[in-house]
């Protein structure tokens, strides 16, 4: 492993007085609740969740799918088959995590499948359904890196020798961060973008220091067509949206289920686009904002550098 692919994923030690590998796992679970605030926040919201909610939703739903099923879970698995080395009174625990772990990727995989099906068509019983599911999902989450936080990562501090988590560093898969790394995934951006412009509380909770450290200052460039393909990204899912808002108005104007409604359907209809396109208009100015003002901060960092 390159000490290289090692800094990605760890912090320096003297910013924390964990053990490398623990620190990235402390760290990880920090950035999944951050994630489980947002998911929860549109949940919880009162008014109706559009098509943008739901691909938001997904995004996040499936980056804590992947992340953690290709690094962040084996990286615990290695931690606590050591530590039930250590302390065979903790197996009947860590057995539970393991196999929690795979109901939680089952759940995972079950929510996407929703969120896809409610993206390809929405109605009452899936809004409904996508909702509980995602309440459920963010619980199951929460419960269990509660028991990791509180039980399991203390004793693994105090059971592990000094030599175990030396060894530890050189067997864990040390893997960029898609979303919280240093370079942000193509798939990621317009989730980073919104978790950029929609809180400041969502960076600061996720000690994002990527954004912040000298990797930055190269990516002035990077940033600008990170923008753009987020721009474009928006673009095209508020013309699916309206598209899809044109289609069920034709469907009710060939199929229409009462006078009444036919009459206010005009009226219906250009209030669904004009919300649609006021929403769509403010996420696409925030893009922009948002990148001009990255890139400009890039460019000052680069010149005073300089200077």
């Amino acid at each position: 492993m390159s000490e290289q692919s090692t800094s990605h994923r760890s912090a320096p030690s003297e910013q924390l007085e964990l053990p490398e590998v623990l620190h990235c796992l402390v760290r990880e679970h920090q950035h999944f609740s951050a994630l489980l605030d947002q998911i929860e926040k549109k949940t919880e919201q009162v008014s109706p969740m559009t098509l943008s909610d739901y691909y938001l939703l997904r995004d996040i739903v499936g980056y804590m799918h992947d992340y953690p099923i290709q690094v962040h879970h084996p990286t615990e698995t290695l931690v606590f088959e050591r530590l039930q080395q250590r302390r065979p009174k903790l197996s009947k625990t860590i057995r539970a995590m393991f196999a929690d772990h795979e109901e939680v990727a089952a759940e995972t995989e079950h929510l996407l499948f929703l969120l896809e099906q409610i993206i390809q068509k929405a109605g009452r019983e899936e809004c409904r359904a996508v909702r509980t599911a995602c309440n459920d999902f963010a619980r199951h989450q929460r419960q269990h890196m509660q028991i990791e936080n509180l039980q399991l990562f203390p004793v693994a501090l105090k059971a592990l020798s000094d030599e175990d988590w030396e060894s530890l560093v050189v067997e864990y898969r040390a893997a960029d961060d898609p979303l919280f790394g240093p370079l942000v995934a193509r798939r990621h951006r317009v989730l980073f973008e919104y978790l950029l412009g929609a809180t400041e509380q969502v960076v600061a909770k996720t000690e994002n220091a990527g954004w912040l450290s000298l990797e930055r200052f190269s990516l002035a460039f990077g940033t600008l067509q990170q923008g753009r393909d987020a721009y474009f990204e928006l673009v095209r899912v508020l013309v699916e949206q309206l598209g899809e808002e044109t289609s069920a108005a034709a469907q009710q104007v060939l199929k229409p289920p009462g006078v009444l409604a036919l009459m206010t359907l005009p009226a219906r209809f250009a209030t669904g686009i004009s919300k649609s396109m006021l929403r769509g208009s403010g996420d696409l100015l925030k893009i922009s904002t948002s990148t001009a003002r990255m890139f400009l901060g890039d460019v000052l960092s680069i010149s005073r550098r300089k200077g």
